[in-house]
């Protein structure tokens, strides 16, 4: 009898043990924090988005909305934690584009971040050159 009743607490134990743990996991997985965005600014090659990074995800998802159109197109999902700068080379210029990101870590991901726009103008290129001897 004490040998079942040790085998019934035991089992229950585990139970309860494995109980807390997936909702430890659940709940972390739902509590990604908001990536922060730093700056947006005109480069070279487009427009250059920085965030600080946030420990323990996966990866980022880069979100871009251009001027007057209604939704969010999803620019590209990076998956590395230590990367925290990334080159959109599809803009156009006079343009303005808001961003936005998400980390995630598996299949969750964190709250929208702080939004930030920007004025893309392309880099001047020089098209002709004259020489003045005054």
């Amino acid at each position: 009898m004490k040998t079942s009743r040790k085998l019934l607490l035991f089992a229950c134990t585990l139970c309860m043990l494995t109980l807390a743990l997936s909702v430890s996991i659940i709940s972390n997985a739902a509590g990604i924090k908001t990536v922060q965005l730093t700056a947006v600014s005109n480069s070279k090659n487009g427009l250059s988005v920085s965030w600080k990074k946030v420990g323990g995800v996966d990866g980022y998802i880069i979100y871009r909305q251009r001027m007057g159109s209604s939704g969010w197109k999803r620019l590209a999902k990076i998956e590395k934690a230590s990367v925290v700068s990334y080159t959109d080379k599809s803009v156009r210029n006079g343009v303005r584009y808001t961003y936005t990101m998400k980390a995630y870590v598996g299949s969750g991901k964190s709250e929208s971040s702080n939004r930030i726009s920007r004025v893309y103008c392309a880099v001047p290129t020089v098209s002709s050159v004259k020489n003045i001897s005054n």
